[in-house]
C-alpha cells in the first residue's frame, strides 16, 4: 500500500518544522510576525540567516527599545544609546 506513514510524517516535521520555528522564534524576538517567518524558513531555510542581521521594527519588551533622542532600537538594558552615544532613561522597575 502506498501512503504517507509515521516515518515520513516525522521527517517532514524535522525538516521542516525546525527551521520554521527557529525563523519564528527569532521573528518574534525582534517584533516581527513569526508566523509569516515560519512559512518562510520552512519552505527556504537561507532566511533564518537573513533574520539574523535584520534589526528589530518595534519595541520588545526585554529585548529592544527604542532610543527616545535618534528613535533607534537598542539592547533593553543598556544604558547609552549605540548610535547617537547619549544617556538612555533607566527603565522603571516593575513589582510583582
Amino acid at each position: 500500500m502506498v501512503g504517507i506513514g509515521v516515518p515520513e510524517i516525522i521527517v517532514l516535521l524535522i525538516v521542516w518544522g525546525i527551521p520554521g520555528t527557529i525563523g519564528a522564534v527569532l521573528a518574534k524576538n525582534k517584533g516581527r510576525n513569526a508566523f509569516g517567518w515560519f512559512v518562510l524558513c520552512a519552505l527556504l531555510w537561507f532566511p533564518i540567516i537573513v533574520i539574523l542581521f535584520l534589526p528589530p521594527i518595534k519595541e520588545v519588551p526585554g529585548k529592544y527599545r527604542e532610543c527616545p533622542a535618534c528613535k533607534e532600537f537598542v539592547k533593553w538594558n543598556a544604558t547609552v544609546c549605540k548610535h547617537c552615544k547619549r544617556d538612555l532613561p533607566r527603565l522603571s522597575q516593575r513589582s510583582g
